[in-house]
């Protein structure tokens, strides 16, 4: 009786044990479908997971320990067994999922490298907008200094026959600022001016310029009483006071369709035209109170000179522009008490050389020689020359005959004076607008 009641007591207790690991075994699989689950979920949720699984983990092998003890009659090793492994897949897919987190990270900082690489490249672009931007502002910012000419030389607009001649303006000074273009000033869609705006300073050296300037050049104004022998007597030589050259805007508007004036004009004191070179052109007048003869000595080694607000100008043939421009010059000296003083002039071969043009739409020429030729390589004798100093010829900028002036040479036109004035004391043509 003691030996059935033994036999059936065991049997319910092992039948109870099994029952209980059957639980523990469902509650392992339904972790881990869980886990399974939940892959795809975010590293820390991941991390949270597999701190609750290893806590679960920890109670299953304390729950199966204590059951094992409790057990520890019965023959429940292979059961053990089995929990075991059990254990050691929850760990390796708990590792699986430590090395998709891994990969899952480094994927994300790859992409995060991926976009700071994108993003720097961006940056590059932007950067690159923007210097283009800074370039265009620039651009913009030197525009806006023309009045007239605001967005810079534009020949559409001017008469096909002047273009040539007037496209030299924007490609003789390539230091200074000198625009070509036109105005409609009553907007009825039709060019009314050709303008040429400048910022009045020459590209050549100069006594004038600031020290600090690289065209600033010393020059021994003794050097004009041999320069201009014919016309010295005694003049004080020197520099023209404290004046210097100063960058400053001056507007030169010709008319779209120049003309010769049935009344003529005379030419103001200041500027009366433009050099090719943006430098101001004054006549053979001095300023009221002074004498033009007595200004000569003033002039600097390039034949000019600025007046009180620094306005440089030529009163006479500009030697070192015709120079610059491929004119032929020689040089000149004189040896006076043991010291030789030198200078450049014309040599009388240059008629055909534009140097630039007056407010009235007509250009001017160097000096009238002795071998002046037309565009067809025709002589021209200078008893053309007329009371304006000026005559009509075709010329290499012009095919058709147009009316010009010259520099004038020594006695060859009005006042007779033996030095090359610019011009006399009227216009041709009727004049524009100068302003500054």
């Amino acid at each position: 009786m003691n030996k059935l009641f033994m036999i059936a007591f065991t049997t319910l207790l092992l039948s109870a044990c099994g029952a209980e690991e059957g639980l523990t075994q469902a509650e392992e699989d339904t972790q881990v479908s869980e886990e399974q689950a939940n892959e795809e979920s975010t590293s820390d949720e991941s991390t949270e997971e597999e701190s609750t699984t290893a806590d679960d983990d920890s109670e299953s092998e304390d729950d199966a320990s204590n059951e094992d003890d409790s057990t520890e009659q019965g023959d429940v090793s292979g059961e053990d067994d089995s929990s075991g492994n059990d254990d050691t897949t929850e760990e390796d897919d708990a590792a699986d999922n430590d090395s998709s987190n891994e990969d899952d990270a480094t994927g994300e900082d790859d992409a995060a490298e991926e976009d700071d690489a994108t993003g720097e490249d961006e940056g590059d672009v932007s950067g690159d907008d923007d210097a283009t931007a800074e370039d265009d502002a620039a651009e913009e910012e030197q525009v806006v200094d023309a009045q007239i000419c605001t967005t810079g030389s534009q020949l559409g607009d001017i008469p096909a026959n002047y273009v040539a001649a007037l496209e030299k303006y924007t490609t003789t000074n390539s230091e200074y600022t000198v625009y070509v273009c036109t105005q409609d000033t009553n907007n009825d869609g039709e060019a009314d001016y050709m303008v040429v705006e400048s910022t009045n300073q020459p590209e050549h050296e100069s006594y004038y310029f600031e020290d600090d300037n690289h065209h600033h050049e010393d020059f021994d104004f003794d050097t004009n009483k041999y320069k201009y022998d014919a016309v010295y007597d005694s003049q004080r030589t020197g520099a023209a006071g404290n004046n210097m050259i100063e960058a400053q805007t001056v507007i030169m508007k010709m008319p779209i369709t120049p003309s010769a004036a049935a009344t003529k004009t005379n030419t103001p004191y200041g500027t009366i035209g433009l050099a090719i070179n943006g430098v101001s052109f004054f006549n053979e007048n001095a300023a009221p109170g002074d004498d033009i003869t007595e200004e000569l000595f003033t002039f600097d080694q390039c034949s000019g000179h600025p007046q009180g607000s620094g306005l440089y100008h030529y009163h006479v043939d500009p030697v070192c522009l015709i120079r610059d421009l491929g004119g032929e010059v020689t040089t000149a000296t004189h040896t006076e008490g043991g010291k030789t003083y030198s200078w450049i002039e014309d040599t009388g071969t240059n008629a055909g050389l534009l140097v630039g043009f007056l407010v009235d739409g007509f250009p001017v020429y160097g000096p009238v020689g002795n071998s002046e030729t037309d565009c067809n390589a025709e002589a021209v004798s200078s008893d053309t020359i007329d009371g304006y100093n000026g005559h009509s010829h075709c010329t290499a900028e012009f095919s058709e005959a147009i009316y010009h002036y010259h520099v004038k040479t020594a006695e060859v036109g009005a006042t007779g004076e033996s030095v090359f004035w610019v011009t006399n004391t009227q216009y041709y043509g009727e004049p524009g607008v100068l302003s500054r």
